[in-house]
């Protein structure tokens, strides 16, 4: 397994071979996945939590998106809420929506919410919206704003391969939206541990 660090700014990759293997992300132990019955839909790319990339200290947003041929399907329908797996807690954090895409990056924010003291470490977090957003078929992007002083493993991932729109990473060292693969030249492959929950 590999213990993963991502290098601010730079990004430069530095990997710690700890044992044999290939995985993206450390052995967690596979924390089982949240139970989410019907009429309730999930809404994500990702597989049971694997471990979490190590990032340095700065302010970051994990995000997926779905975009429109994905979201037509549940168009009428209301995001309840969204699921996250956090490993060590940051200093603060949120949770926020947006809808639309704008030269790669989220355009409409359309919630935001400090959950910084509803996170538990090392499990799934469920944060219920004050207020359900109603889907109107637009691209929809769920985000994780997480911030913290030293190197922590905050954000949950599988063990990848990531898909096309599950590993996105905004950084406020230069302020982009890259996926975390793009970011690390592919040494790092996984689908962040975010998802929405649906009600019809």
């Amino acid at each position: 397994m590999k213990n993963l660090f991502v290098k601010n700014a730079t990004f430069l990759l530095a990997v710690m071979t700890l044992l044999l293997g290939s995985s993206a992300c450390n052995d967690n132990g596979n924390i089982a996945e949240p139970s989410i019955d019907p009429p309730l839909v999930a809404l994500n790319y990702d597989s049971d939590n694997q471990d979490s990339p190590e990032l340095p200290g700065a302010t970051y947003e994990g995000a997926v998106k779905f975009p429109e041929e994905i979201m037509s399907t549940y168009e009428d329908n209301l995001l309840e809420g969204v699921y996250i797996f956090t490993q060590d807690l940051p200093q603060t954090a949120t949770i926020k929506v947006y809808k639309g895409t704008l030269a790669g990056a989220p355009r409409e924010l359309l919630y935001s919410q400090v959950i910084t003291d509803e996170l538990s470490r090392n499990s799934w977090n469920f944060h219920r919206l004050n207020r359900t957003i109603e889907l109107d078929g637009s691209d929809l992007w769920l985000a994780f704003k997480f911030s913290h002083s030293d190197n922590l493993r905050v954000l949950g991932c599988d063990p990848g391969p990531a898909v096309a729109d599950g590993d996105y990473l905004f950084d406020s060292s230069d302020s982009q939206w890259i996926k975390l693969s793009s970011r690390t030249a592919n040494e790092i492959n996984i689908n962040w541990n975010i998802r929405g929950v649906i009600s019809p």
